[in-house]
């Protein structure tokens, strides 16, 4: 069809396609076509299942594909670092490596607005504990007795 032609000039292009319907990925990761199936596996958003039948896939360079794939599962990338291709285990081993190293870079980024967010945290009880306390107003007479005390000055009695 058409269609097929059109997604065969993407694969055949290497184009990555973003935002394909789970419906398309489906239908391309089951074409008879290797090509067609290249494209499915290249795709960031390939269903968990797609990606691990791709990785058994016959033909190395939808192997490759899925091989290259940043968001690949651990499990199809761990089945295609032992792979008998060197092209798809050597891709297999680079995506492996480029995810611990996302991943480390994420952690060290939580850690940090976790640090911000304790810092932050600590700042705002110091200055709440600094923080003069007001004076509510009191009311009722045994207020307006204390107010009247602490205006007036004590004296020496009167003999």
């Amino acid at each position: 069809t058409d269609d097929d032609d059109v997604l065969y000039h993407l694969a055949y292009n290497d184009v990555i396609p973003h935002g394909m319907p789970n419906e398309l990925m489906v239908r391309l990761a089951e074409h008879k076509l290797p090509t067609l199936r290249k494209l499915a596996a290249s795709c960031p958003t390939l269903p968990l299942y797609l990606m691990s039948r791709l990785a058994r896939d016959d033909n190395a360079q939808v192997r490759l594909a899925i091989a290259s794939n940043e968001k690949a599962s651990p499990s199809a990338l761990e089945l295609l670092a032992e792979d008998a291709n060197a092209k798809v285990r050597a891709a297999a081993a680079e995506t492996m490596e480029l995810q611990a190293e996302q991943a480390q870079a994420e952690k060290i980024a939580a850690d940090q607005a976790a640090a911000l967010a304790e810092e932050q945290a600590a700042t705002q009880v110091e200055q709440t504990e600094t923080k003069e306390p007001e004076e509510e107003p009191e009311s009722g007479v045994s207020s307006l007795f204390k107010r009247i005390l602490t205006r007036v000055k004590p004296g020496k009695p009167k003999k």
